[in-house]
């Protein structure tokens, strides 16, 4: 076929040369004839070689299509996944499966070494001092690890007074993970870990749920509970309502991804030491316990108050970020170690993955790929995405009886949005520094 079409192109050449010498030479317009004639022979497979190119550039526009509309499904497959897939799934996970049955009664009370990190807490130390002097449990110890420049060491040395389960230790240098590090040096493997904030307050028999948690599995190697910040401000509140009911939904299978710094507890004896790379121990020590085998539970009945917390939209804004990077700095630390991973740790693994690195980079190409679908699937696409907004709201109705505001909650989903593509694109451009980060007031 190709060559005719190559012997048609040379025929209808050499007719124009015959033309121009019939005219100057009628005895030579015999060839001009001769080539018209082969011209008419040849056109039916002139024809079939413009139709055949004709197919192939009509298949080839095809095959582009349907690649654009694989590419637009695929990222709305995970666009979808990663805000109400994700949790349709924990939800039907967790009713045929519980990871943990909780002891109504201690039959033995567990030593508790409580850590309190701190930087220049004078205005809430004597706060927090009596709150942990409240605790009604029996077998605790406390370390304040201060690094203060300020007069809170002379703060806690008058209050503390000879109490001989209280203690202070004087930190060389600032920095969560250098001051911990040196008090859990001190510690015994057999004791139970609570970290908890200065800023936070806890219930009076907050330890003794917590002891409760972990004598009921010996697997629990971390437990947090549900913070419920004092501030006014709308959208900490709202925010924190959904933070904790996704964790309390990942818990319920037995594995939360991140627990609130204000307080959480561990087995020492799954944690040496925290690397002094680490911006947020509360994101990296759940990673580390879930990837060793461990399970972490997230307790909605321990309730944890954070008296300290952004009043501002800037501050909001700011303090979100900052958590942001924390956790795209820890995703990135055990991406290497997804093969120790087990079901399901390694599917909320994947999944936080998704939410917080992956979808800020796949909702620009998304939108632009939006331009290129017929109204069908728009209105297809914006159908199942209403419903999965419905479906979460339902599943988080129905796991926590305060509800936010009509609004509050796609308010806080666009904000959570902006807040992760700020994260991720902050985190390319500009070193965060290693250290404290307080809320300015």
């Amino acid at each position: 076929m190709d060559r005719c079409f190559e012997l048609w192109v040379e025929s209808l050449l050499c007719g124009e040369v015959c033309l121009f010498a019939g005219y100057h030479y009628p005895h030579l317009f015999v060839h001009y004839r001769l080539v018209i004639s082969s011209y008419w022979c040849l056109y039916p497979y002139y024809q079939q070689e413009v139709y055949r190119v004709n197919c192939l550039v009509e298949k080839d526009e095809e095959i582009r299509e349907r690649k654009v509309e694989v590419i637009y499904y695929l990222c709305f497959f995970l666009l979808w996944w990663s805000f109400a897939g994700y949790i349709l799934f924990l939800y039907l996970l967790e009713r045929n499966k519980r990871s943990y049955i909780e002891r109504e009664e201690l039959n033995s009370i567990p030593h508790f070494s409580i850590i309190v990190p701190i930087f220049n807490e004078k205005r809430l130390i004597e706060q927090k001092i009596k709150n942990l002097k409240d605790l009604s449990y029996k077998n605790y110890t406390v370390y304040f690890a201060d690094a203060s420049t300020d007069e809170t060491k002379q703060i806690i040395s008058e209050n503390i007074g000879d109490l001989s389960n209280f203690h202070l230790i004087s930190c060389a240098q600032k920095g969560r993970s250098f001051q911990l590090n040196e008090v859990l040096s001190l510690i015994s493997p057999q004791d139970l870990v609570l970290i908890t904030d200065v800023d936070a307050l806890l219930e009076k028999d907050c330890l003794e749920k917590i002891a409760r948690v972990f004598l009921s599995n010996e697997r629990i190697g971390l437990v947090g509970g549900w913070t419920e910040p004092v501030s006014r401000y709308r959208n900490e509140i709202v925010f924190w309502h959904i933070q904790n009911t996704l964790r309390a939904l990942e818990s319920s299978v037995g594995h939360c991804s991140t627990v609130s710094g204000a307080c959480y507890a561990f087995r020492r004896e799954v944690v040496d030491r925290i690397p002094q790379s680490v911006w947020a121990e509360d994101i990296y020590l759940p990673f580390l316990i879930n990837t060793k085998g461990y399970q972490c539970i997230y307790h909605p009945q321990i309730y944890i108050k954070e008296v300290r917390g952004p009043s501002k939209f800037k501050n909001f804004i700011k303090l979100k970020i900052r958590k942001g990077q924390d956790n795209i700095k820890e995703l990135i630390r055990f991406f290497p170690h997804i093969h120790r991973m087990r079901f399901p740790w390694i599917l909320i693994y994947l999944t936080r993955f998704l939410q917080i690195i992956i979808f800020p980079i796949l909702v620009l190409p998304f939108l632009l790929l939006l331009f290129f679908q017929d109204i069908h699937t728009l209105v297809l696409s914006f159908i199942l995405f209403l419903a999965g907004f419905l479906l979460q709201s339902v599943i988080f109705s129905k796991m926590n009886s305060s509800r936010p505001k009509k609004g509050e909650k796609l308010r806080i989903f666009l904000l959570s949005s902006l807040i992760l593509f700020l994260s991720v694109w902050g985190y390319l451009f500009k070193r965060t520094k290693i250290g404290y980060c307080r809320i300015e007031e």
